[in-house]
Formats: C-alpha cells, structure tokens, sequence
C-alpha cells in the first residue's frame, strides 16, 4: 500500500510544525482584540505576536519545515470577527511547498479549488 499523497517533497523537509497561528490577514485586521493580542505577546513573551502567512511561510522555508496553519477564531465567545479562511487558503495556496492549511474541517486543497471555482 503507497503512503498518501501529500504534495509535500519530503526529501526536501526536516520537519513538519503542525500547529502556527496566522494572527493577521492581507489587510491588517487582526484575529485577536487589541486586549488579548496584548495578553497574548506578555505570555509568550514576544515583542510582536502578528506576523502575516506570507511571514510564516518564508520563516518556515528557511528552515526546510512544512507548516499547517490556521487562524484563531474567537468570534463566538467575542464578537470579533474572525479571519477569512477563503483568504488564508488563498495564501497558503501561493506557498504551497512549506504551508498546509486546516481550519475548521476545510482542507487546502478543497478551499483552494472552492475558491478557485468562485472566482471562474
């Protein structure tokens, strides 16, 4: 039995993070609260807690790792509106070597032909 395509070359990878947050999309709306952005950069103690996909996929490749990123979503116990998974998909989808996208059940792929679908 063949192990599953990934679309990955695994050759090329020395690991696989399978847990980054995406805090910030392509127009700088953030996924977390002015207050909770901050609580959050105190508890890991980091200066800047919101870098953008295109941020984390060059920070990855760098280090010849495979990354599944999603978004932190809070809307439901906030009210802050969450970020678009259509558009993380899109991005991961422009870096598609070094990032794998899951957020809520919706693969990369399948987003990424939803959206593509869409747009046609």
């Amino acid at each position: 039995m063949s192990p599953p395509a990934t679309g990955l070359d695994l050759d090329t990878l020395d690991a696989i993070d399978v847990h980054a947050h995406v805090e910030v999309d392509g127009h700088g709306h953030l996924s977390l609260p002015d207050d909770f952005a901050e609580a959050s950069s105190k508890y890991f103690a980091a200066e800047r807690r919101a870098p953008t996909l295109d941020e984390i996929a060059g920070y990855y490749r760098e280090r010849r790792t495979a990354v599944v990123v999603f978004s932190v979503d809070i809307e439901s116990a906030t009210g802050h509106t969450a970020l678009s998974n259509e558009e993380i998909a899109e991005a991961a989808a422009r870096h598609r070597k070094t990032s794998r996208q899951r957020r809520r059940g919706i693969s990369l792929d399948r987003a990424a032909n939803h959206t593509r679908s869409a747009i046609s």
